[in-house]
């Protein structure tokens, strides 16, 4: 696969246009990306470092034609790392679908504006361990803030509210349906104990002041560049059959001081393999090994691949 196969001619870094039919937001990663230039071509490997040039067997094909605009952008993206998966290979195929933070989170962002979608994930680095100063702690890395926050899990709703809502938000309006039967309402005191921890969709805003909001989650800038690559076995093979190369690939000619790893789905595994780089967000598709030397090259130049170039995340 040869990088400049497909050809796109299009404007500035970062411009890219929603997907028809998908909810998106102007994406916030443009900014970042102010800096960055195109180039037509990824720089050629110039060491064969073991599996540089494997092409390993897919059971489906690869999706083909130009990439840029196959990806949709949120507005913020949450990365999870206090999930409890030990490699991205246990992670079932909807991490929604299973009761934990990802889930929770969905369902305080329920009533979010479809115009500030939030992309949740799990993340694995493979050559970086974060690890919570608490057990009860959850630690994630919020973009395009560019944080590590770290907070206690009993603390999801005040974390939805900070963080993951614009500046004066209104909550969506429910669809009206004529055939749901009205709720009837019930104290609270009826339906939350003393007990009850803040996550709980029943739970009330947080009463918190800004004071104790600050006390409450510990927040950190993040130095390092960060390269994911999408893993997600289970959801597609595809995907798992591809990242470890890449990571491992990675590992080996990128920088001490950037991170690598594992992501969960982010969208389009037809064009796996899927990697994104923060904290700029830069989403390309359909990378090989043999991508990895140029694609490493190009971001320390100051440079994204045209013809790999998906959009901003």
């Amino acid at each position: 696969m040869d990088c400049s196969s497909v050809r796109w001619s299009g404007g500035p870094v970062g411009l890219g246009i929603p997907l028809s039919g998908q909810r998106s937001a102007h994406s916030a990663f443009s900014s970042m990306l102010s800096r960055f230039k195109f180039v037509d071509r990824c720089p050629k490997p110039t060491v064969d470092t073991g599996c540089t040039f494997c092409r390993p067997a897919l059971p489906l094909p690869i999706k083909q034609g130009p990439l840029h605009n196959t990806a949709a952008s949120p507005w913020k993206h949450v990365l999870i790392l206090s999930h409890g998966y030990r490699t991205i290979f246990d992670v079932p195929s909807n991490i929604y679908n299973v009761p934990g933070t990802a889930q929770k989170l969905r369902q305080l962002g329920s009533s979010r504006s479809p115009d500030f979608p939030v992309l949740i994930s799990h993340v694995f680095f493979s050559n970086y361990r974060e690890v919570p100063s608490k057990p009860e702690n959850e630690v994630v890395y919020l973009y395009p803030d560019n944080l590590r926050i770290e907070f206690d899990r009993r603390h999801l709703q005040q974390f939805n509210d900070k963080y993951l809502l614009p500046a004066n938000h209104q909550p969506a309006q429910p669809v009206y349906n004529p055939f749901q039967k009205p709720v009837p309402t019930v104290p609270h005191s009826a339906k939350v104990d003393s007990d009850s921890e803040p996550v709980d969709i029943d739970t009330p805003k947080s009463s918190l002041n800004s004071h104790d909001t600050q006390s409450v989650f510990s927040e950190s800038p993040i130095d390092s560049s960060v390269f994911l690559v999408c893993g997600h076995n289970t959801r597609d093979e595809r995907c798992g059959i591809l990242a470890p190369p890449i990571v491992e690939e990675l590992q080996k000619v990128g920088k001490e001081t950037d991170i690598f790893g594992y992501i969960t789905h982010v969208g389009g595994h037809a064009y796996a393999g899927n990697m994104i780089i923060y904290p700029e967000g830069i989403w390309y598709g359909r990378i090989v090994p043999e991508h990895v030397q140029g694609v490493v090259e190009a971001y320390g130049m100051g440079h994204v691949i045209r013809d790999l170039y998906r959009g901003p995340v």
